[in-house]
């Protein structure tokens, strides 16, 4: 009876464990966006020396020269490109599957509780990034340099997180913002809510497209129970899912402009920056570029891409 009951908790466990926001966003990486994840393997191969060994790409991104001079600022204008990275990721992959998970319409700032779920890759990646930094320069310099160069590269990627998430604050509306303006009561825990209401086709084809989800992790960094949606108003669902994707693609299409400002000021010594920095962004172009055609065209995406190509 005993050894029952262990199998039943474990068995619980493991689904709390699998049916995590968390872990259901890596899942839906290798099902949805494997593209998205060659890219990331490329720069993991860049840094680790896999790639490019030849060539001596490992050390654009251990030892980032500007000005002919490697120094904390260096890394923390990598940091800055990987924050630009980072969000181009995040944007793209909220861009193409936020519909698979419509409890995130119901929340106040969905796309900032995105981006903490989905940052397990990304943590992983900085750690390992931050490793090789440290063993590169191990018995070369002080421990103490090599570390403030690490700090200097997280300074970087705080400081663009910080930036965008300003900017969502300020530009992003979640329900309650469109409640208030309907001049609705802004407690969402009644059932009561006016407007169209859910009806069964509707409910049906969006809970048939949703990934069961059973908790996620907040911005206080605690896990909290996902609510159901069935008595929110389709309408204002669909309008918080499409006001949040024109944010996105205005910051994909800044991003793209910037990587071509710094293209035509290469002649000018203080725009060239480091060339892991101008990889990350090439990088994070790439991936706006894949989302934004994907969400356009959708099944038309690869007829769109030969195209192109």
């Amino acid at each position: 009876m005993s050894g029952s009951l262990y199998q039943i908790r474990m068995m619980i466990n493991w689904r709390k464990i699998y049916y995590a926001f968390p872990v259901q966003l890596v899942i839906l990486q290798f099902r949805n966006h494997f593209l998205f994840l060659v890219i990331w393997l490329i720069i993991l191969g860049s840094i680790s020396g896999d790639i490019g060994s030849k060539f001596g790409v490992s050390y654009l991104f251990l030892t980032p020269e500007y000005m002919g001079k490697v120094t904390a600022l260096n890394y923390f204008m990598v940091g800055l490109a990987y924050g630009a990275f980072l969000f181009a990721w995040n944007l793209s992959i909220y861009l193409l599957s936020a519909y698979r998970f419509p409890f995130l319409a119901t929340m106040e700032r969905p796309f900032l509780k995105f981006c903490i779920n989905n940052s397990l890759l990304p943590l992983v990646m900085l750690l390992y990034y931050s490793y090789k930094i440290v063993r590169f320069f191990q018995g070369h310099i002080s421990i103490w340099v090599s570390l403030f160069y690490v700090l200097s590269l997280m300074g970087g990627i705080a400081a663009f997180v910080f930036a965008i998430i300003g900017y969502f604050r300020w530009t992003n509306k979640d329900i309650f913002s469109f409640l208030k303006s309907k001049k609705s009561s802004p407690d969402m825990s009644p059932p009561i809510i006016g407007g169209q209401r859910l009806n069964k086709t509707d409910f049906y084809r969006i809970q048939k497209r949703s990934w069961r989800v059973d908790r996620f992790i907040n911005e206080k960094f605690k896990w909290r129970l996902v609510r159901g949606i069935g008595h929110y108003d389709i309408k204002i669902l669909m309008k918080v899912f499409r006001q949040n994707h024109i944010n996105v693609l205005i910051v994909q299409l800044v991003t793209i402009l910037l990587l071509m400002v710094l293209g035509l000021k290469m002649e000018n010594k203080y725009f060239r920056i480091p060339t892991a920095a101008s990889l990350l962004i090439l990088g994070s172009v790439l991936i706006s570029m894949i989302g934004a055609v994907g969400f356009w065209f959708k099944r038309w995406t690869v007829i769109v891409w030969i195209v192109i190509l």
